[in-house]
């Protein structure tokens, strides 16, 4: 078992003057040629994280002022093709769009889209200075069909799983170990195959992947909106863009999403009832203002879920506030130097 952390590269140009930060910005990248195309004195404040994952690499660029705003320019033309890289790049526009042209034409990326470059073709891209992240592949990892691609948003519904993917690789990357890397390339790469080529085979290889990125996006849009009264069935469906069928699939051996709902505020229910600062709210009111309208089935599948109920939560919580009084009072009572 090999729980070592992945080598990550971290480069910023806070560390350098205000005068050199756009020609340290600039020689990060190997591939582009990389100019400004505003004010050159402004500061330039900017961070770049990344890890090789297997043969992938994952990296993600951060702006350090989102209210200071930076034009530039990324220039990948003829003379630069002669360097031979041979990859697909991914990128995910986290906060701001990009212009772009190639051979085939031109138009513009919005924020949160996911697009691809080829390295092997020609690109020049004039956006504003935000947060992305991106993918670098191997090209042989890929069918060769996917060439066709260059300059091309992925917005099918496997390509925004694709874009939710490498935002949360990007996330944990400090978290990720060696041991990690085989499924995490695996998994990654059969998002990428059923992205650039979404055929029923490609996205049967992909189900598990897929599988577990729609839980995480269920369960990440529940969390946002657990103590909406209007949270349902429909509602979720609607939103996250899932049938009912497929909906009730991903939750089967979970007890249904219906419950994952009902755990997530029982669980803030209870810490509502631990905290001093709840301690003269009414149980029923605290129920309603955790998504439960019967105070009844309120105190059943609390104690379903805790084994003791509510009002034994607080008495408990008060019992061993009583406690801990007592004990700083001793201490207080002590003779000094006992």
């Amino acid at each position: 078992m090999d729980t070592r952390q992945l080598d990550l590269v971290h480069f910023s140009t806070l560390d350098a003057p205000v005068g050199e930060q756009l020609d340290a910005w600039a020689s990060l990248s190997q591939v582009v040629d990389f100019s400004r195309e505003d004010d050159h004195s402004a500061p330039f404040e900017a961070r770049y994280d990344g890890a090789s994952v297997g043969p992938l690499f994952v990296g993600g660029r951060t702006w350090h002022d989102p209210t200071r705003r930076s034009r530039y320019r990324a220039k990948r033309d003829t003379k630069r093709l002669r360097d031979g890289a041979d990859f697909y790049y991914f990128t995910y526009q986290a906060t701001n769009g990009v212009a772009w042209r190639t051979d085939a034409g031109e138009g513009r990326k919005q924020p949160h889209e996911l697009y691809m470059t080829d390295a092997s073709q020609s690109i020049e891209c004039l956006g504003t200075m935000g947060n992305a992240v991106s993918l670098i592949v191997p090209r042989e990892t890929l069918p060769a069909s996917t060439e066709a691609l260059h300059g091309r948003s992925l917005v099918s519904g496997v390509g925004i799983l694709l874009r939710d993917h490498l935002q949360s690789l990007f996330t944990n990357l400090s978290r990720m170990t060696v041991d990690d890397i085989p499924h995490v390339v695996q998994a990654t790469t059969h998002l990428l195959v059923a992205s650039v080529a979404p055929s029923q085979d490609n996205l049967k290889q992909a189900d598990l992947p897929i599988r577990e990125l729609l839980v995480d996006r269920v369960r990440r849009y529940i969390d946002d909106r657990v103590l909406d009264g209007d949270l349902d069935i429909e509602r979720i469906c609607r939103d996250v863009g899932l049938s009912r069928a497929k909906l009730y699939q991903l939750f089967e051996n979970t007890g249904g999403v219906m419950r994952e709902i009902r755990r997530k505020r029982l669980a803030l229910a209870h810490r509502a009832l631990c905290e001093s600062v709840h301690g003269l709210q009414r149980i029923k009111e605290l129920a309603l203002s955790y998504g439960f309208s019967d105070e009844k089935y309120f105190y059943r599948v609390f104690k379903a879920e805790f084994g003791y109920t509510p009002t034994e939560t607080r008495e408990r919580m008060q019992a061993l506030g009583l406690e801990r009084e007592d004990d700083l009072q001793t201490e207080r009572n002590k003779p000094v130097g006992f």
